[in-house]
């Protein structure tokens, strides 16, 4: 095991992974065309759920997940990568503007690129 990743919290690895999945739903929405309200409809979801999601101020589960991605055009995937190997995930200046101050400083003390991102978001 890397050592690096055996210091990292636990919490950050999961927010990671919700960021990653909110900012890919909210993605696959715009290039769908489709809004909130439309998106919760096909999921069978209220609109204010969705809302939550996107917004990382609720849990949700896998089985949710896969019906959001169902209902955006797209199928869930779940991986678990090799420690070894360095993965870096790019958080844009949309997503890095809806983090809350916790979520900010845990990612952007995890990589330049996501540093850079919130920075161009203007809350770095």
């Amino acid at each position: 095991m890397a050592a690096d990743s055996q210091q990292e919290p636990l919490e950050f690895w999961i927010d990671l992974a919700r960021v990653g999945f909110e900012e890919d739903l909210y993605r696959l929405m715009e290039r769908a065309g489709i809004n909130r309200a439309e998106l919760a409809e096909a999921a069978g979801v209220s609109p204010a759920f969705v809302s939550k999601v996107l917004n990382g101020s609720t849990n949700y589960t896998l089985k949710t997940m896969a019906k959001l991605a169902r209902a955006a055009g797209a199928v869930l995937q779940v991986r678990v990568i090799d420690e070894e190997r360095e993965v870096v995930r790019v958080v844009s200046p949309e997503t890095a503007a809806r983090l809350d101050d916790r979520e900010l400083s845990s990612v952007a003390n995890h990589g330049e690129a996501l540093t850079e991102v919130v920075e161009m978001s203007g809350r770095g």
